[in-house]
């Protein structure tokens, strides 16, 4: 199994087709290498990073809420 982990482009350099481009990069190296199965974790409000990875084939698996709480220094 293979993972992607963030993807990100900066704002100025977003609508270009980088993030598509990263993502199919990715997913040419992973089956190259015999992958079979690939998962990406994104947040569910970020319906940009869902759309990107929907296009690149990948579908809902599941939906999990997770909490997080950073202390203050």
């Amino acid at each position: 199994v293979g993972e992607i982990g963030l993807v990100g482009v900066a704002a100025v350099a977003q609508g270009h087709g980088l993030g598509r481009g990263l993502v199919l990069a990715a997913l040419d190296w992973f089956a190259r290498q015999g992958v079979a199965r690939v998962t990406v974790v994104t947040q569910g409000r970020n319906i940009v990073a869902q759309r990107l990875y929907q296009r690149g084939g990948f579908a809902v698996r599941s939906v999990e809420i997770w909490y997080h709480r950073w202390a203050s220094p």
